[in-house]
């Protein structure tokens, strides 16, 4: 690998080692220095890789992302970007938070099935001390018996693909949006639909919404055509909204982050809400700060079931106590393990605050100083928790009190996108 130039203090220099061993951290060493002399001189920074077995080969997956190690990996990009500013940067300035979700929390899990595949062989490529570390680094079994004996395990990966619908300009005509109503003062209240909810009113297209009530959901979307989201644990389709009808393009289409792609495709004269080059990291987003918030359903849920009118009401207790094998009194927490969950949700938003701080330099949202589909999600959920428990609730003022407030001022910030169908004609469908 080639060695690059720096332009340093003149130095003393120490080698320090790494003891991690661990193969899915970084493992490297690094060339350090303390100064001695205020006066500049070329220094090379040294990479220092994992020695395979295989002469004139490499092989670290790690030391193929930078020629110079720090701590791991991504810092060692974050330190490059910001030391070498001339140079061509690997984080965008106002994404390093999404790469840093897509890093730790969305890729690493998803390829969980390939460790299975490639350690084996991995091991066969090392020198005998590097391989017996490998081979002993912590895994449930022997790492040769992970192979598989056939590779039916690549079935489990699921593989998304674009949308297919092309970018077009198109006259302006009122969107019909399907959200699911409530008895709560304004209607709106789900998270999910209120995501496409923020992105209409933040694009500015005219819409109105048709109140569907949760067992009316399947027979509607069939009715109009609209795909199912995803599958029931039987296997069956799964039809969920929001979901959007353009009269402009006839298109129906369901999913918040797949709407938001459409009207960015289709509307490019309206302010975006996923830059294409996030696309990606937005969509790990998602699935990062879903698995963050897993404490918080035992609290929200029972509460949200009362806010339900009757027929939803039912559904909804029905469909989440079969999914958690228990009544929705008895999933909410209670004494000291209320307290244990309180405290795990307030741990498991600090590290979405520590995704966000990344661009506080540049402004209060996710990408600095321009809202966009990362803000939108977590508004979405946090308009949530305000609406059912309510603005003078504790559970409301715990949570917009966290992290110096920036929950409740991110909230604030993107308040004038939460409108409700201002002065529009809102009408309830059924199947």
């Amino acid at each position: 690998m080639k060695a690059c130039i720096a332009y340093d203090r003149q130095v003393d220099s120490t080698l320090v080692h790494s003891n991690n061993h661990n193969p899915r951290q970084s493992a490297f060493l690094i060339f350090v220095s303390s100064a001695l002399t205020p006066s500049f001189k070329p220094m090379t920074i040294i990479p220092y890789d994992i020695p395979p077995s295989l002469p004139g080969h490499t092989w670290s997956p790690n030391t193929f992302k930078t020629s110079i190690y720090i701590a791991d990996s991504f810092t060692i990009a974050e330190h490059l970007d910001k030391t070498y500013p001339d140079t061509p940067p690997i984080f965008p300035r106002n994404a390093v938070g999404l790469h840093r979700v897509f890093t730790q929390a969305t890729f690493a899990q998803n390829i969980e099935l390939l460790w299975d595949f490639i350690l084996p062989p991995s091991c066969l490529m090392l020198n005998p001390p590097a391989a017996s570390i490998l081979s002993n680094s912590g895994f449930h079994s022997e790492v040769s018996s992970l192979l598989p004996t056939s590779c039916h395990l690549l079935d489990e990966v699921d593989i998304h693909s674009e949308s297919s619908v092309e970018t077009q300009v198109v006259h302006y005509m009122t969107i019909i949006f399907y959200d699911i109503p409530s008895t709560l003062s304004g209607n709106a209240w789900s998270p999910n639909t209120f995501k496409t909810r923020y992105t209409l009113n933040f694009k500015g297209i005219p819409y109105t919404t048709e109140w569907v009530e949760y067992p009316d959901i399947e027979p509607v979307c069939k009715k109009l055509g609209i795909k199912p989201t995803t599958k029931n644990p039987d296997g069956s389709d799964s039809y969920t909204l929001p979901a959007i009808h353009d009269p402009s393009t006839g298109v129906y289409i369901a999913d918040s982050i797949l709407i938001a792609e459409y009207l960015d495709k289709t509307y490019p004269d309206t302010p975006t809400v996923l830059p294409r080059s996030t696309l990606a990291l937005h969509h790990a987003f998602d699935e990062a700060l879903d698995a963050a918030l897993d404490p918080l359903w035992e609290f929200i849920l029972p509460d949200t079931c009362l806010a339900l009118n009757p027929r939803s009401l039912e559904y909804f207790s029905r469909t989440r106590e079969q999914a958690f094998g228990k009544s929705l009194e008895d999933l909410r927490p209670k004494g000291d393990y209320a307290t244990k969950r309180w405290g795990e949700l307030q741990a498991s938003i600090g590290k979405v605050d520590t995704w966000y701080s990344k661009t506080d330099d540049l402004g209060p949202f996710f990408m600095g100083n321009e809202a966009s589909w990362g803000d939108i999600v977590v508004a979405s959920y946090l308009i949530w928790l305000r609406i059912v428990w309510g603005q003078d609730s504790q559970q409301w003022k715990d949570i917009a009190g966290w992290h110096v407030g920036r929950w409740a001022r991110l909230l604030q910030d993107l308040e004038k996108y939460a409108i409700i169908d201002a002065g529009a004609i809102q009408k309830h469908i059924s199947g």
